[in-house]
């Protein structure tokens, strides 16, 4: 698990840790949520006068704006989702909410000199759009990175339900991580929640 979650925290940390957004192709609404998000970091990782507390909060404010944290926290936890009470499912979307400001912020400060830019975007399923970009790392031989962004408005206004790295899901391993946490658990969700807060508790220290 920790590998995948590196993944996803580098991955993001670059993407959003870069120049100012540029949009090739895609002009549509789902580009200009994933173009505004990436801006609204930008404009606060530069800020020198935020603390790591203050970032961390937020973020959780940006993301809140601009993802589909709902529908994401339904994907995450698969089929456990539907044996969920009513309160664990809540205690659940808390946690993950945690999680996912952990994961993406906790390494935004070791990553620099990115370039992130917009090439197209593409439906793929009724109420889905894939947002392509592109994310190159300075340095002398600057390799990019393909980034896909999931966006969605089954919440009724375009919001980002999922990154997509080099063609790797991080909402799906997200699932594949948590399912296998709950299997070693016996299916008990409430220490996966209960982990979870752990996990973002120990983030704030």
């Amino acid at each position: 698990m920790n590998s995948r979650r590196q993944v996803l925290a580098i991955a993001c940390a670059v993407t959003l840790m870069g120049m100012p957004l540029t949009s090739a192709h895609a002009t549509g609404e789902a580009a200009t949520v994933v173009t505004d998000f990436g801006n609204h970091m930008l404009r606060m990782l530069s800020d020198p006068q935020i603390s790591p507390a203050d970032r961390r909060e937020q973020f959780g404010t940006l993301l809140d704006k601009d993802f589909d944290l709902a529908k994401a926290s339904r994907f995450a936890l698969g089929r456990y989702w539907q044996s969920a009470s009513d309160q664990e499912k809540k205690d659940f979307a808390v946690s993950f909410r945690g999680y996912l400001v952990k994961t993406y912020s906790a390494r935004f400060a070791e990553f620099s000199k990115t370039s992130f830019k917009v090439t197209g975007e593409r439906p793929e399923e009724s109420q889905d759009v894939i947002v392509s970009t592109t994310v190159t790392q300075g340095g002398d031989n600057p390799k990019p990175t393909k980034v896909d962004w999931r966006v969605s408005t089954e919440s009724g206004s375009p919001k980002i339900t999922d990154v997509i790295v080099d063609g790797v899901s991080m909402s799906i391993t997200h699932r594949h991580d948590f399912a296998a946490m709950l299997e070693r658990n016996g299916g008990h969700l409430s220490e996966l929640i209960a982990q979870l807060g752990r996990m973002d508790g120990a983030a704030k220290q």
